[in-house]
């Protein structure tokens, strides 16, 4: 007759079951590296929306308008300022960005040269 004990089974192994639940990711490091990564596509995409409108604007070969600032946020919420000589530089700058792809709004803050 066979005295030997029985070989223990691994996979309950009471010493290994701590240690294989503190090498788990916990839900909320899953939640907040989603959350890093939602807010980094978020800003690679407003870049990419301003470097655009920036392209855009320089297309246009109108010295004035090389002097907009362009400011993206929020997935596409663009906000323009600066200087133009004319309402028609403002305006055109205007629709230059609501033209690139994935801009949701534009806000012209734009000021015209002279005017009040």
């Amino acid at each position: 007759m066979d005295t030997k004990p029985a070989k223990s089974d691994r996979t309950t192994n009471p010493v290994m079951l701590p240690i294989a639940g503190m090498m788990l990711p916990s839900s909320s490091h899953i939640a907040h590296s989603d959350a890093v990564r939602a807010s980094t596509e978020a800003l690679f995409t407003d870049a990419v929306i301003t470097a655009k409108i920036k392209i855009g604007l320089a297309e246009q070969k109108l010295s004035n308008l090389l002097h907009i600032h362009v400011d993206t946020m929020n997935h596409g919420i663009v906000t323009l300022s600066g200087t133009a000589m004319k309402p028609s530089e403002a305006s055109k700058a205007g629709s230059i960005a609501r033209g690139v792809k994935s801009v949701t709004s534009v806000e012209n803050r734009i000021k015209i040269a002279g005017a009040t």
